[in-house]
């Protein structure tokens, strides 16, 4: 195994790769900013927590090498850092301190030597005889390889351009960009002054101002989320170009008429997914045949739940599954109808119980999951969200009898580096003192959320989606087929056409993707819940009973009892022993429960390895897929959403997106 460490201007990135140079895992954190010591102690925190992610056995983990990438370099005179633009490293012996404080070997180099050193020998450059290689970022960098060796130069700066003046710069006049701002070097007018991350925020803010002053409006550009300016491509006949910088510093630009998306299915995937692309630049159209918030995403727990990695395909569940069957009050149910349509499924997650494959589940779920509280968090700033989501954390709690496959959960969940607290009896009865006392041992995931209103959120969503210029249609959309390379969906009396289709109807999404020839064994898991009304104040936060599959929720509806996982198709009707199953296991749980309302059942769309699709179909490079997620759907929205306007938008993810293919199934 091995490490490496990409040290920026506003993130410090951490990647471990095996032998054969392939990625395990990567974990990303905020930098320090003007603070040298919390900028040290910020790469241990990451290097221990990826070292501890990725399962690392082989050797004691000081042994594990790890390379840095800076933006500068290490004197060769001194030895101490020069020529960073994060300045507070300048001056210091980063190699030395970061060796002692790792207590391992470390080796630094500057971040562009590396990546256009990386192209060079094994990428998009390893053809040519020399490669340049250029950084926009925090700052301006570059680097030069030619004939495979890297060139540094006697002072460790051959390629850097940064520092240059800019070429051709006005030098007068209401846009004077001479003599230029003030560069940390001491120069001014510095190329890296106007073309860095940093440079063109602050030319934003400085035409926000001129705007603000001429049309007399106060606005406060200090900070922008995201910055956006126009442009023009020469001649006042030229179209306008509007360029973006998106919260991650990746520069791109949109036309004015900007690429046409469809996005049939308006529950959460949708939503997001529409969402993300907007931030982006495209025009998008919804297409669902109900209202937003009125399908599976009204009716979930309302978890937010990045610790749930660990899926159903467990080695240890099909010694487990009779006996779940047998019992009325057991998590697992069937509609004895469906069997014959379910038996092609059962034989595939069969074959996905193995070891090998359940802990290829439980890494991929991992890599989506450790991202999806930040994607939320990255659309509810656009949204007001007071008293609609708590962060009270999420409780497990189970008897004795289930206790093999808990403890099963927790090693995987450790060997993945999820944060877990075990807790006995009586931390659980401080926790939630109106529980009757029947349980052994739990687990508390203190950093988890919870929705109060799950509908709510989902149309506040919605609604900042077209505020912002989105479109929705009420429609039954029921064929895709094609007009050249762009899709077209097919109501029963309407045809539109995109430039790209995103199709995210969760359960629903089968009768699309068979159309498009692809044999995606989704199914559906039937999920139910009940409500009691004004019961919620008995619990502080969502309270899983693990052993028979089912929990309840704190919401302003009253507490939300759901569970059980029925498999039994879209089309048959809800059962009633299901919601009596419910209702007595919230019974066992809580003395003194009133009559229950609100009966409701939901379908999840389920895939045998228990991995969501994401990504572009295998027939169509204009189709794209968000669906799968089982009961993680609420979770993984956001970060679903996410991930696939990047790929919509060609951009680059840093996540191994191949375990999410529709590719698997071929």
């Amino acid at each position: 195994m091995r490490m490496g460490v990409d040290l920026g201007g506003t993130k410090i990135e951490a990647i471990m790769i095996d032998h054969e140079g392939l990625e395990v895992l990567r974990h990303r954190v905020a930098a320090p900013q003007n603070d040298y010591k919390t900028t040290l102690q910020a790469i241990k925190d990451l290097v221990q927590s990826t070292e501890k992610a990725s399962g690392h056995r082989e050797c004691a983990p000081e042994k594990i090498p790890v390379g840095v990438g800076i933006p500068g370099t290490i004197s060769p005179a001194t030895g101490l850092v020069k020529n960073a633009n994060s300045t507070w490293l300048i001056g210091h012996h980063l190699n030395r301190d970061l060796a002692e404080i790792l207590d391992r070997p470390v080796k630094i180099a500057n971040d562009a030597n590396c990546f256009v050193l990386s192209e060079a020998h094994d990428g998009s450059a390893k053809a040519a005889t020399t490669a340049f290689g250029v950084i926009l970022g925090t700052g301006v960098g570059g680097g030069l390889v030619v004939k495979g060796n890297l060139i540094e130069g006697p002072n460790l700066i051959a390629g850097e351009w940064g520092h240059n003046p800019l070429p051709w710069a006005n030098q007068g006049g209401s846009r004077s960009e001479s003599p230029g701002p003030t560069c940390y070097c001491g120069l001014n007018g510095c190329t890296e002054t106007f073309l860095s991350g940093t440079g063109l925020q602050r030319s934003y803010q400085e035409c926000a101002r001129i705007i603000a002053r001429a049309d007399g409006t106060h606005q406060n550009n200090d900070k922008p989320s995201r910055l956006e300016f126009l442009t023009t491509t020469g001649g006042d006949s030229s179209p306008t170009e509007r360029m973006r910088i998106d919260d991650e510093g990746i520069i791109f630009s949109v036309s004015e008429k900007s690429q046409k998306i469809g996005i049939v299915g308006a529950g959460i995937q949708g939503v997001c997914n529409a969402l993300f692309l907007q931030k982006k630049g495209f025009q998008v159209t919804l297409f669902d045949r109900d209202e937003p918030g009125n399908a599976a995403s009204y009716g979930n727990a309302g978890h937010f739940s990045p610790y749930a990695s660990v899926s159903l395909n467990r080695t240890d569940i099909l010694t487990d599954v009779p006996q779940m069957l047998i019992s009325s009050r057991g998590p697992l149910a069937l509609k004895w109808n469906y069997v014959p349509k379910m038996v092609p499924w059962f034989v595939r997650f069969v074959a996905n119980c193995r070891k090998e494959k359940m802990m290829h589940t439980a890494k991929y779920m991992h890599q989506i999951l450790d991202q999806s509280l930040p994607a939320f968090d990255e659309l509810f700033q656009d949204i007001d969200l007071e008293g609609l989501v708590e962060s009270k954390g999420i409780l497990y709690v189970w008897t004795n009898k289930s206790i093999k496959s808990r403890e099963l959960e927790i090693q995987i969940r450790d060997e993945l580096g999820v944060k877990q607290q075990l807790v006995n009896p009586k931390e659980i009865h401080d926790l939630e003192p109106n529980l009757k006392p029947f349980y052994d041992g739990g687990v508390f995931y203190d950093y988890a959320r919870h929705a109060r209103n799950p509908r709510k959120i989902l149309v506040k969503l919605f609604e900042k989606f077209i505020e912002k210029g989105g479109k929705f249609l009420k429609l039954n959309i029921q064929n895709v087929d094609f007009d050249g390379e762009l899709p077209v969906l097919r109501s029963e009396a309407q045809r539109f056409i995109f430039d790209k289709l995103v199709i995210a109807c969760g359960a629903f999404s089968k009768r699309l993707t068979d159309k498009l020839h692809e044999n995606i064994p989704l199914d559906t898991e039937r999920g139910y819940h009940v409500h009691f009304k004004g019961c919620d104040h008995l619990i502080s936060r969502p309270v899983v009973y693990a052993d028979r599959g089912f929990g309840m929720t704190p919401m302003e509806q009253g507490l939300r009892v759901v569970g059980t996982v029925e498999f039994g198709g879209l089309e048959n009707p809800l059962s009633k022993s299901r919601i009596k199953n419910l209702i007595l296991n919230a019974k066992d749980m809580i003395d003194g429960l009133p009559e229950h309302k609100d009966e409701w059942l939901g379908f999840r769309p389920s895939l045998p390895d228990f991995l969501p699709v994401l990504g572009p179909s295998k027939n169509y490079k204009n189709v794209f897929y968000s669906f799968g997620h089982h009961h993680l759907g609420w979770t993984l929205g956001a970060i679903s959403g996410k991930i696939v306007s990047k790929l919509i938008a060609e951009e680059k993810t840093n996540l191994d997106l191949q375990p999410y293919s529709s590719l698997r199934f071929s």
